[in-house]
């Protein structure tokens, strides 16, 4: 069962309380038992920064890691603002198999990223485009010369980075296995401490993987806008990405995956009205009135309804009702402040401070 001691010790900052900094965007309305945009803040999407411009392949490619990386996040503060206060045995197992589901889906799309996406990515842009000398001189320069231009190495960097937080998921995933099966072995504040840990760091990759690595280095490495070296570049780009969609939509639960991630988007983000993934009204419908069935119970803690409409935080919600404080410790508010401090890259450079954190999922609707 959950701890007692740590429902009445665990308070939310005052900092994120009504937060309408960059850093803390509003997405989840007025209500103060919606928090699921802290304390781990989400990415500013690419097609708010760049204007609506993200028809370059890498921008693309940023804009739908963005949105997919932010359903992550929202997954995450969720989890992170109700496990204190899951305290009956059905709601424990209920809480306990979204937390598996959501570390499971992270850590899959974290492999499937670093085994199949970036390294096609890679091959792609080393290859020259026939005829065209300044791809081919590009290649030499990143393979030879670490001085002369940009490097290429999305995927020792993308293996460097994992370490600091997969093998903390690996440790959610077996906790929250084991508090599903057997609820009385279920401690809030050891998954909260595992979340404290893990947050940080998964923000700061997945924020890094948007601005810097597709934004940035990908985007560079496709040649001069309009060419048509960068043109064919832009090409290979996208099949790899479309080959990684495919894979990924093809290995997934579909009794897990759809219903959990549309309800961790939020189309009020941004004031932009996303629509993002895109799905048809009739997969909405698919979703709500077939896929969602199995495990609805677990899907009451997301922090959207299945058309992304923000709603209250249930968990919150009969916590309020019961009279509980919902307010943190002074102790955990470093913890949580850690989210948004600058992050610091294996060098020990200074980044710029995180102020947020992919793949389109294509639900196939069978007959």
């Amino acid at each position: 069962m959950s701890d007692q001691a740590s429902i009445s010790s665990w308070r939310m900052p005052d900092a994120y309380k009504h937060s309408s900094t960059p850093a803390m965007s509003n997405s989840s309305g007025d209500s103060n038992l919606a928090w699921a945009d802290v304390p781990f803040a989400l990415i500013q999407t690419p097609l708010t920064k760049l204007g609506g411009n993200v028809h370059h392949p890498a921008a693309h490619m940023a804009n739908e890691s963005a949105h997919l990386f932010n359903a992550m996040l929202r997954g995450l503060n969720a989890i992170y603002q109700q496990a204190p206060y899951v305290q009956t045995s059905a709601d424990v197992a209920d809480f306990n198999f979204l937390v598996h589901s959501w570390a499971a889906w992270v850590i899959h799309h974290m492999d499937l990223r670093g085994s199949s996406l970036f390294p096609s990515l890679e091959a792609a842009l080393l290859k020259p485009v026939p005829g065209y000398r300044h791809e081919q001189v590009l290649q030499q320069q990143s393979t030879t010369d670490a001085s002369a231009g940009a490097q290429l190495h999305l995927v020792s960097d993308l293996l460097h980075e994992h370490s600091a937080f997969v093998p903390c998921l690996h440790r959610v995933l077996e906790l929250a296995e084991k508090a599903h099966l057997q609820p009385e072995t279920y401690s809030s504040s050891e998954l909260v401490s595992l979340l404290v840990e893990l947050g940080p760091h998964m923000q700061a990759h997945l924020a890094r993987q948007v601005n810097e690595v597709f934004l940035e280095t990908i985007r560079g490495f496709c040649g001069t806008p309009g060419s048509v070296s960068a043109h064919v570049t832009g090409e290979r780009l996208m099949q790899c990405w479309q080959a990684c969609d495919s894979q990924s939509s093809q290995s997934m639960d579909r009794f897990v995956i759809p219903p959990m991630m549309v309800r961790c988007r939020d189309v009020t983000y941004e004031d932009a009205g996303h629509d993002w993934p895109g799905l048809p009204v009739p997969q909405v419908h698919a979703i709500a009135d077939r896929l969602s069935r199995t495990h609805k119970g677990a899907w009451r803690f997301l922090p959207c309804d299945v058309w992304g409409r923000p709603v209250e935080l249930c968990a919150l919600v009969a916590a309020q009702q019961q009279g509980l404080e919902l307010d943190r410790h002074h102790h955990h508010h470093a913890a949580a402040a850690a989210a948004t401090l600058t992050a610091v890259d294996r060098k020990g450079k200074g980044k710029a401070p995180v102020i947020a954190v992919q793949e389109l999922v294509v639900v196939e609707e069978k007959a």
